[in-house]
């Protein structure tokens, strides 16, 4: 989603109101506070379970059920009996979470209120360590809607790897504006605005410099022009690689020998 939907920080009981472009989106946390971008793994997750059974010819639904254990060990969780918990914490939020705005997806435009997820089940619980085993989520129609109509963006496994909150939006924000493109440009206080990012503009530039000089973004790399106030997006690729020349020819800077390094051992590993 254009707008920064997930809290970026725990325990957020801040209403949130953003306009743009003619639109208006307000974010109501629940009674344990917001949902985090790091509960959106589960939407990730869900949506990631939708297509490889579409793909495999199967017919979908918005309830998708699942092992608590597989979720766990695919977004990097751990299997503990505190990320049981954990987990249980994540789903009464995303129910509690409440969004109103309007929505436009596969040509249907509703205007509405919404929970993050309709709701959830617990299915099963082991009888010797009382957790959870499998679970079943009933999705929101209209974000079931965009993977019927394959309106979702991919992202890199390496997501789930990102542990700091901003530096996972900032990757949503550049897959969703770069894409395949060979790179994207945003001024340092507009992409603060699009992050959700509650701190000071000078504290985010902060973030954001230490985010480029490390590598660590996948699929992109990153050059801060703090003359201009602005940071472009290359996609790792020969096409992202040709635009940072022509960048580089044209007075602007590159981006870090580190985040380069990093790119090219990212690149081995996959051939």
């Amino acid at each position: 989603m254009e707008h920064p939907i997930f809290a970026l920080r725990a325990g957020d009981m801040q209403v949130r109101r953003y306009e743009r472009n003619g639109h208006t989106l307000t974010v109501l946390p629940g009674a344990t506070g917001c949902a985090t971008i790091h509960d959106k793994d589960l939407w990730i997750y869900c949506i990631s379970q939708l297509i490889e059974a579409a793909n495999r010819g199967r017919e979908i639904g918005p309830t998708v059920r699942f092992t608590a254990f597989d979720f766990l060990a695919t977004t990097h969780r751990g299997t503990s009996g505190r990320a049981y918990e954990r987990m249980s914490e994540m789903l009464r939020r995303l129910k509690g979470t409440v969004v109103e705005t309007s929505i436009e997806t596969a040509g249907l435009r509703e205007r509405r209120g919404f929970g993050l997820i309709e709701g959830w089940r617990v299915i099963e619980k082991s009888q010797d360590a009382g957790r959870m085993v499998a679970v079943e989520v009933d999705l929101p129609k209209w974000l079931f809607r965009s993977v019927q109509a394959k309106r979702v963006l991919t992202l890199s496994s390496a997501y789930f790897r990102l542990r700091k909150p901003l530096d996972r939006r900032i990757y949503e924000l550049a897959r969703k504006h770069c894409g395949e493109q060979p790179r994207w440009r945003i001024s340092l206080a507009v992409l603060h605005q699009k992050s959700g990012s509650m701190g000071e503009l000078r504290r985010f530039r902060f973030d954001v410099k230490a985010l480029a000089e490390s590598g660590n973004l996948p699929d992109y790399l990153m050059a801060i022009d703090l003359q201009r106030d602005m940071v472009t997006f290359y996609a790792n690729g020969p096409k992202g690689k040709l635009a940072e020349v022509k960048d580089m020819l044209a007075g602007r800077p590159n981006a870090s020998l580190k985040a380069h390094q990093k790119a090219h051992s990212a690149r081995s590993r996959r051939r």
